[in-house]
């Protein structure tokens, strides 16, 4: 995935927060977005592209919420994403195609309030367990033994979450991972097809520099309110009154769609 980020000037970059806090204060900020996704390219999947969009701002909360898009090969899935994931700024994103099993333990804080993008997943891109962890208990520890002074220690490696996590595939997840993503399919049919073969003739430029600039400073914004304690209304009483709770999996996931 492509997201250069070129040096602008400073008169550019007040410029793109003035645009951004415009779009932030919109009433209609879901329908520019949608207008950016088109004008990027995307035909059709306003759905699909509104519940990513809504998953990558999570992971500036203290429970991001996580995806998981399943389609057959072709259908456009990480198409789609690409296309969500250049409204974000570089640092915002962590995209792994391939991992060994070790390599998550010694991430450190680099993977904090981004959003991991795992494409394709599948057994080419290695063991993603470690992941499992991260997204529930925000925190993966491994212990390795060592030589220091001629006695044995261990030294304790931490790589931290919370993390937003965005993975791809044409099969389902296992049972565990299930309980932790939300799952949505892109659209399959034929009319769909014909829908975006006839785009390539109207293909656009895409969003201009300016525009994208604006969309990242969007993020950088709400960045900046990371943090602020989030009140629930005393109506979601209401709604935990009215909730099907015979899913044991309520448990795990109620709490993400409040907070």
């Amino acid at each position: 995935m492509q997201n250069h980020q070129h040096k602008v000037s400073r008169a550019e970059r007040r410029r793109a927060e003035r645009e951004a806090k415009k779009l932030l204060q919109s009433p209609r900020f879901f329908n520019e977005f949608l207008l950016a996704m088109k004008k990027d390219g995307l035909v059709g999947e306003e759905q699909a592209a509104l519940v990513l969009f809504i998953v990558v701002v999570s992971r500036l909360l203290l429970r991001p919420l996580n995806v998981f898009v399943k389609a057959r090969s072709s259908a456009g899935k990480n198409f789609l994403i690409n296309k969500v994931l250049r409204l974000l700024p570089s640092h915002a994103i962590a995209e792994i195609t391939s991992v060994s099993e070790k390599a998550w333990n010694y991430l450190g804080t680099r993977l904090r309030h981004t959003v991991v993008y795992l494409q394709e997943r599948n057994e080419a891109v290695g063991n993603v367990h470690p992941l499992r962890l991260l997204i529930s208990e925000e925190k993966i520890i491994r212990l390795v033994p060592r030589w220091k002074d001629g006695k044995l220690s261990t030294k304790e490696y931490v790589a931290y979450g919370p993390v937003a996590s965005i993975s791809t595939g044409t099969k389902q997840l296992e049972i565990d991972d299930q309980t932790r993503h939300l799952g949505i399919s892109i659209n399959e049919t034929a009319e769909q097809t014909r829908k975006i073969v006839k785009s390539y003739r109207r293909q656009t430029k895409g969003l201009s520099r300016k525009k994208l600039r604006t969309w990242r400073m969007v993020q950088r914004l709400l960045e900046k309110r990371m943090g602020i304690e989030i009140t629930v209304p005393e109506w979601f009483d209401r709604v935990a009154d009215s909730l099907f709770v015979e899913d044991l999996r309520v448990r795990r996931y109620y709490p993400y769609g409040i907070i």
